[in-house]
């Protein structure tokens, strides 16, 4: 608390919420970046059982992208609570 002690409580806040997106987009970005890995390896793949594991992947990335979007939506409802909890969880 140290460093914040010349800012006001906007500020501080302000500079906690930036700190939060970044953290929030990464997480985004990596999820988009696997989601389209495994929907080129469904693509590619030539056995059916291999087709099969790369699209249940693919589901748990795309499920991953909607929980952080629901997670970042700025609603305080209960869900929106829920969803940031989830998307930690991978960390």
């Amino acid at each position: 608390m140290e460093k914040y002690k010349d800012y006001t409580l906007d500020e501080i806040q302000t500079k906690r919420l930036s700190e939060a997106n970044m953290v929030s987009s990464s997480l985004a970005i990596k999820q988009q970046n696997n989601a389209l890995r495994h929907g080129k390896d469904v693509l590619k793949s030539k056995r059916v059982e291999d087709k099969l594991d790369a699209l249940a992947r693919l589901g748990v990335s795309v499920a991953n992208l909607a929980i952080i979007a629901v997670a970042v939506s700025g609603e305080a409802s209960g869900m929106s609570k829920l969803a940031q909890g989830l998307s930690l969880r991978s960390i």
